[in-house]
């Protein structure tokens, strides 16, 4: 059985376009080497047509890259910036509660990280 075909065990869950983006990026951070057209088409269960159309569109939004022997891997998550080293969103994100409570702990002044990210967010 399909991954995303679990959460419909009487038959073959239809998803939107929306959704499929979604599996298909949830599916590459789950995933830890690259992967070929075959996998993905295989683990999302879907149309040819549509797994193309999805990873062309992860690849120009730079989310997934197109490695040259044709393999597919994810650089990046959604809310991470693109370029120099930008790519510390998620990071930052788990860690803001974490660092705002160490700061009041220690009874002492600072500010979060993610706030200075704000500023850049696309």
């Amino acid at each position: 059985m399909h991954l995303f075909n679990i959460l419909n065990l009487g038959g073959v869950l239809e998803r939107t376009g929306a959704e499929r983006i979604l599996d298909a990026v949830e599916w590459f951070a789950t995933t830890t080497s690259s992967v070929t057209y075959t996998d993905f088409v295989q683990a999302l269960d879907v149309p040819k047509s549509s797994a193309l159309l999805l990873l062309r569109l992860l690849v120009a939004r730079g989310y997934v890259q197109r490695l040259p022997d044709n393999r597919y891997v994810l650089v990046r998550l959604p809310g991470e910036m693109l370029g120099g080293g930008g790519t510390w969103g998620t990071i930052l994100r788990l860690a803001d509660r974490h660092l705002r409570d160490a700061v009041a702990t220690i009874e002492e002044t600072g500010s979060s990280p993610c706030s200075t990210m704000s500023a850049y967010a696309t």
